[in-house]
């Protein structure tokens, strides 16, 4: 079963990637929208070209492959650029059927990708070259996907050269800084003979900079780390010169070694390098360095470029080639490895980004060895960054840097760099082994426009470094340091520019992390008053005109709309009919930061998300937005569609016609909300409304949508789902594991429901379990945390820990059924580590309050918030270190399920409490009361006692169908010990109640002769069930149901515990007294009538006067008894109900 699990994760993972071919949306960053970090560069893949130079309408053939025979990869994006303006230029054919072109910036056949996930190990493509040659070298861009959570971007690149530049080499020839705005690919051939135990090398290097290294090297392993390289480089003053180094254990930067290269020449002309040198073969291995270079060894060749450092280190590397084919260095080689290197933009210096309005802070706390971080930031917008940097002093340069980045896709990254030099690149810490403490991300997010980046700092006392050394010290928990702030702009590549030098504040005050710190953004920049939005008017205010005219084949539309809030948007389809479907949709969109977007999509299918037109080849007409503004509470939204003559459909087909100027169409208005990632949600269905005229796009039409939208507020939740959902929620405790198993009957498809456990009845600070069942008939099961009863839940995988691991076993639609298992465990072994969240971890031995709640899934399969009337709390307590079962049926209001348990308690409480202890001392005190008196031809106790009897059998037989039908006709089980126990008892007392009238109902006589057995035998089968009773009662107060914690509810059963034995002592007294004083006067009384003087004869008028007043007192405590029975049980039947 873990194993399907495992692939059936892995394979929705891939079902949300794109197995059939990159988005056309893509082309500019060439990022994939897997939401993952990309990874950083390997010599897995080799990009390789036929020629190095093109012609106008040239056809260069493009190849890439891996490195070996086991480097596959999945997916690839290739596309061309010039190098100047980064505009995609030349278009592509295809040689196979693995790969298929597609259209970038609307122009059809100008990138290359992938047309399924099967693994490739190689794939040719063919580039067709302008018919007009630009200006600067073209660069051919790959994007390759090995797996979906292994991206490399940006890592595989060749250039290309139009011939017309071919007489101009670039030549540098004055000193330049040493931050250029781009490292440059180049072109060299690296050549060795070998003679008397000396290989001489030659390394020409054309296009080379000053200040910049290159360098090969011998490698055993195709990976970089332990081998010697040989670095020819260019100072910034123009002297060559070459330098024999060696990265032992993976160090960097290179280390000298001992052993001298012999350096033949080391020239620099025109931008050429000439660096040529020798090296014995026979050389002995050195203390701390690598094996000597031998002959008769397989050797890989290694070669990379990058800048020096203002003192002439050598930086970090910023291109890398690896050979696919192994060397022996005693047989002489020419390797021209200009087409398989790498280019990687270098920081681009540029003006301070529009800073004034970004507000928030930066806090961290302390706790047990743990440095957990928060910085909260308002109005990082798209392709920025924000940093704050650790340092010794006040000034950049072995610093400590965290960078919370705001994406081009609308996420955040948070990420930790090093800055050992203020004027270099700053470097990825978690490529080093080792830098002080243990960095985790526990939140990056944007919500409502805010950036959330948190993480910890831990384990700083185990870490030791034990590869690369740096120049600066590890982070330390007890240093004091100066925080640097810095903030600049991504590339569209999300590449970090270098910040502007007004973009950076050192702040006075020092820090240390072992104590509580808060740092405020908003007194670093000049503060900005926000704008302020005026209160939201409901939906029915959205009024708004959609026009347009047609001029030389040319529609010209215009949207103006009205009170759009933010985080809303407005659409216009057009339909070949009323219903959603096979439309053509233009999307006006509110975004979180108060800007206006405009989008073209279509609607293959009226329940799906719609898709962007401009990610398919064409869908009919060029599609170009002249206008997308804010103005004065108005949003203008204007485009204009042409060109629909002279499009084609190349690769991918949809399934409905283009859009034509000529058809009639009958459009669509509808609206709806954006959420916090401006993603767009569905509308509701009373938000939707055809209009009853058509249009057409080459006539001038105008359409007033404030008098066709159905003006009802739109809802925010959805309606509850289907009233015959029932769950059956129940779970085992065994050597400290929760088993949990949800069974939902007839959960639909976009259908979720959830259980919360809850310390309270209402929502908010909860551990939440929800099965989904998926748009594709799956069913997914999560866990998330409710911080606020208002807010979306958080996934639970999001903070470091929220009390046990919890496991999936099982999710699976069986029948109808939907199956969502899971296990909770190491509830003890668990610690944070890293975002502290507000309220406690889950509990195994925390008594909780479930949550029933239900609803509805969108189109993207994201929870949509369920309706105030889905959601209910039970009034049950349960507790995850004990055997526990939930029956809840969806139809119910919620209370109604477990008002049948109430009702057997109550219906039980009045009948046992009051009735049964009326009608016992009935029949036992009052048999010789009212002796002239008849009701229905029987004694007047008799009457009552058989009265109150029966209606105690009706009422009980009563209460017991009603927990039956309950509990589902289930028996409790063994291990709820008290409610077994409880149930035990009430079934003899039920029992005992039943058999009751049948025993009076076959009774003898009363002057026979065995009269006496039948008294004996009711009497006792009725006191039995009578003190059972109170212990059912008292077994009932530890339910964990009802919770009857409180001193009021065991007050009431202790006063009724302690009231009965006085109650009967006070009767018993009372026939003592009587009985004896009658016999006294009996004693000393003749009847004066009697003329025989026996004395036989009773004194009928003292016993008659005696019984008069005897039964005065008995009828007094009756009555007394009844009403502190009958408040008792009152109070204690309101309690049950309020429970």
């Amino acid at each position: 079963m873990f194993k399907f699990i495992v692939l059936l994760s892995i394979c929705i993972k891939y079902g949300y990637s794109y197995p059939e071919g990159a988005p056309q949306s893509v082309c500019n960053t060439m990022m994939p929208n897997h939401d993952i970090p990309i990874q950083q560069c390997q010599p897995k893949y080799i990009i390789q070209s036929d020629k190095s130079e093109y012609n106008t309408n040239d056809i260069v053939r493009i190849t890439v492959r891996g490195s070996t025979d086991r480097d596959y990869f999945k997916g690839i994006l290739l596309i061309a650029k010039n190098e100047n303006n980064q505009q995609i230029i030349g278009t592509w054919s295809i040689t196979n059927s693995s790969i298929k072109t597609i259209a970038c910036d609307e122009k059809e056949n100008t990138g290359i990708t992938h047309v399924s996930n099967d693994d490739k190990l190689q794939i040719e493509a063919l580039w067709h070259s302008p018919s007009i040659l630009p200006e600067g070298i073209t660069i051919i861009k790959a994007t390759i996907v090995k797996t979906y959570g292994e991206i490399f971007v940006d890592c595989f690149n060749i250039t290309l050269k139009p011939k017309q530049n071919n007489n101009a080499p670039q030549v540098q020839s004055t000193i330049i800084n040493t931050e250029r705005d781009t490292f440059r690919k180049t072109n060299t051939n690296v050549m060795w003979n070998y003679a008397n135990n000396i290989v001489t090398v030659t390394m020409n290097t054309e296009q080379v900079n000053i200040g910049e290294w290159h360098a090969i090297g011998f490698s055993l392993d195709q990976q970089m780390g332990d081998e010697y390289v040989f670095i020819c480089q260019v100072s910034a003053t123009g002297v060559t010169s070459l330098r024999r180094m060696h990265t032992k254990a993976g160090k960097r930067p290179p280390s000298t070694t001992v052993e001298k290269v012999n350096v033949t020449s080391a020239i620099y002309e025109n931008g050429r390098t000439t660096c040529q040198f020798s090296f014995e073969t026979t050389s002995q291995q050195a203390t701390d360095e690598p094996a000597p270079i031998v002959t008769g060894k397989d050797y890989y060749l290694i070669y990379a470029g990058g800048l020096l450092r203002t003192e002439e280190q050598v930086a970090k590397h910023n291109l890398t080639f690896v050979s696919s084919k192994t060397y022996q260095l005693q047989n002489s080689e020419t390797i021209n490895i200009d087409e398989s290197v790498t280019t990687t933009p270098m920081p681009i210096t540029t003006t301070a980004p529009s800073t004034s309005d970004i507000r928030g802070n930066i806090s961290w706390t302390y706790t047990n060895g743990v440095t957990d971080v928060k910085m909260i930031i308002t109005n990082l917008k798209i392709s920025q960054w924000l940093a704050i940097g650790l340092s010794t002093d006040d000034s950049m340069g072995q610093d400590h840097v965290f960078i919370c980045q705001h994406f081009s896709d609308n996420t955040i990254s948070l990420q930790r760099f090093l800055n050992p030099d203020g004027h270099t690149r700053p470097v990825l810490a978690d490529v080093l082994p080792n830098v002080g403490g243990t960095f985790n991300v526990s939140r990056q997010k944007l919500e409502n426009g805010i950036a959330y980046c948190e993480f910890t700092l831990s384990n700083f006392v185990n870490a030791k470094r034990q590869t690369r050394q740096l120049l600066i010290p590890n982070l330390s928990q007890t240093a004091p340091y100066q925080p640097l702030i810095a903030m600049g702009n991504l590339d569209s590549s999300n590449m970090l520019i270098r910040h502007a030098r007004n973009a950076r504040t050192a702040l006075s005050k020092n820090v240390v992390l072992n104590q509580p710190e808060i740092i405020n953004l908003d007194e670093l920049v000049t503060p900005t008053p926000m704008p302020i939005t005026t209160t939201a008017s409901p939906a029915s205010d959205i009024k708004a005109t959609v026009s347009w005219t047609y001029t030389n084949s040319i529609t010209d539309v215009k949207m103006v709309i009205t009170n759009l809030k933010i985080s809303q948007w407005f659409a216009i389809a057009l339909s070949l009919d009323d219903s959603m479907g096979q439309d053509h949709v233009f999307i006006c969109q509110h975004f979180a930061d108060n800007t206006i977007s405009l989008q073209r999509f279509i609607n293959p299918n009226g329940h799906a998300r719609p898709e962007l037109a401009n990610d398919l080849p064409n869908v009919g007409g060029t599609f170009n937005v002249s206008q997308q503004k804010l103005e004065n509470g108005i949003a203008y939204c204007d485009f204009t569609l042409s060109n629909f003559g002279n499009t084609k459909r190349h690769s991918r087909q949809i399934s409905f016609p283009e859009l034509s100027q000529t058809v009639s169409y009958q459009p669509l208005i509808a609206y709806g909300d954006l959420n916090s990632s401006n993603i767009i949600m569905r509308h509701a269905r009373n938000a939707r409304r055809p209009l009853s005229k058509n249009v057409l796009l080459n006539q001038s039409e105008t359409i007033n949508v404030d008098e066709s939208v159905i003006t009802t507020p739109m809802p925010i939740t959805t309606v509850s789902p289907a009233t015959d959902i029932r769950v059956n929620v129940s779970w085992t405790y065994t050597n400290g594991v929760t088993d949990v198993k949800m069974i939902i009957n007839n959960l639909k498809i976009s259908q979720w429901l959830a259980i919360g456990l809850s310390t309270d009845d209402s929502m908010g600070q909860d551990h939440v379990f929800i099965c989904q069942h998926l748009a594709d008939n799956t069913i997914s099961l999560q866990r998330f945390v409710n911080p606020d009863g208002h807010a979306r839940p958080v996934l639970a995988n999001d903070p470091a820990n929220v009390g046990g691991t919890f496991n999936v076993s099982r999710e699976k639609l069986e029948n109808g059924i939907a199956h969502c298992d899971f296990t909770l465990s190491n509830f003890g072994n668990t610690r944070r580590r890293s975002r502290q969240i507000s309220f406690p971890e889950l509990s195994q031995t925390v008594s909780y309050q479930p949550l029933i709640a239900f609803g509805f899934l969108d189109s993207s399969n994201a929870l949509i918030r369920h309706s105030q009337n889905a959601r209910t709390a039970l009034s049950e307590k349960v507790l995850l270190n004990r055997a526990e079962t939930i029956v809840y049926n969806i139809g119910s209001t919620g209370s109604d399920s477990t008002a049948l348990m109430k009702a057997h308690g109550i219906i039980m409480i009045f009948a046992w409490i009051v009735l049964v202890s009326t009608g016992i001392l009935t029949a036992r005190y009052f048999k010789k009361s009212w002796p002239t008196r008849k009701i229905c031809g029987k004694a007047v106790w008799f009457a009552i006692h058989r009265t109150l009897m029966t209606s105690v059998a009706i009422l009980t037989l009563i209460a017991f169908i009603l927990i039956l039908v309950y509990k589902k006709g289930q028996w409790i089980s063994q291990k709820n010990q008290r409610e077994f126990a409880h149930s035990i008892v009430g079934i003899l007392v039920i029992s005992f109640a039943v058999i009751q009238p049948f025993m009076a109902l076959f009774r003898c006589n009363p002057d026979d002769d065995y009269r006496f057995i039948f008294n004996y035998a009711h009497a006792f089968v009725g006191f039995s069930a009578f003190i059972l009773s109170i212990v059912a009662i008292f077994l009932a107060m530890f339910f964990t149901q009802f919770n009857f914690q409180a001193n009021k509810e065991w007050a009431i059963l202790v006063t009724w515990t302690c009231w009965l034995p006085v109650i009967f002592i006070i009767f018993e007294i009372i026939e003592y007294y009587f009985e004896k004083h009658i016999n006294n006067e009996k004693t000393n009384s003749y009847d004066m009538n009697d003329r025989h003087g026996t004395g036989t004869t009773k004194t009928d008028t003292i016993e008659s006067k005696e019984n008069a007043t005897k039964s005065r007192i008995k009828s007094f405590f009756l009555l007394v008894h009844f009403i502190i029975a009958f408040g008792l049980s009152l109070a204690l039947m309101i309690l049950i109900g309020q429970a």
